[in-house]
């Protein structure tokens, strides 16, 4: 599998703008399918399914990896080409209005990030143990009332720390590559989708914590000395 593939044709563009072209694809990402597999996954037709597998595969977005004899059936297992897909500047003009195409990928980001988590080992999710010895875990949601320019000046700050975060991967290869240190069996795995919404959901009344408590690390409190508590309203 390539990390890029490079959407530079206006054709390859509308191929995988159907929600339903998105939805494979997230599945082929995650693990190789059949049609058959992927119609039960989807609870869509095999022949509609199949239809989208053709289009998908005539514009290089996937291929079949292995073939398997079943009840004299020959099987078909595909799987992405490319983990990650770019487009050229010259196809922004046709995105202009592809509202859609955005909220898929969105929420297929979402979906993958379900999944890879109930695939992910316990030992992944024991935040609650020694904080010397649990292992590096991000679980956050939330609704922020600030400026617009503020938030687009923290965007690209969170955008460059991705940018660090693949630095250092990019790092770590080369130094394994010279006889550098083994690479960990383990890898972290990082959704993050954020977009502006309609308004809050959540009516929140009270946005500190209760009295005589104070926050330990991100989920965890620690009741506060009633002495300590007093010294802090005084005053």
């Amino acid at each position: 599998m390539k990390r890029y593939f490079v959407i530079d044709k206006l054709e390859t563009l509308r191929a995988i703008s159907q929600p339903v072209r998105v939805r494979i694809l997230h599945h082929l990402l995650q693990d190789a399918y059949t049609g058959k597999q992927l119609s039960d996954l989807m609870g869509a037709s095999a022949p509609t399914i199949h239809y989208h597998l053709r289009e998908l595969e005539e514009h290089g977005l996937i291929e079949v990896i292995r073939t398997e004899e079943k009840n004299g059936i020959m099987q078909k297992f595909f799987r992405v080409t490319a983990l990650d897909y770019v487009i050229t500047d010259t196809l922004l003009p046709a995105l202009h209005d592809e509202d859609d195409l955005v909220r898929e990928n969105a929420v297929s980001h979402l979906r993958m990030g379900i999944s890879r988590a109930y695939a992910a080992s316990d030992h992944s999710f024991r935040y609650f143990s020694d904080p010397a010895h649990h292992p590096p875990v991000i679980t956050t949601s939330g609704e922020f009332r600030v400026p617009r320019t503020e938030l687009e000046a923290w965007v690209a700050k969170f955008q460059a720390l991705i940018k660090e975060l693949c630095a250092i991967e990019e790092r770590h290869r080369a130094q394994m590559v010279a006889g550098g240190p083994a690479d960990d069996p383990e890898k972290f795995f990082l959704v993050a989708v954020g977009f502006m919404a309609p308004g809050l959901h959540w009516d929140v009344e009270e946005d500190a914590l209760p009295a005589g408590y104070r926050l330990l690390r991100e989920g965890v409190v620690t009741a506060v000395p009633k002495n300590c508590a007093a010294a802090e309203n005084m005053p």
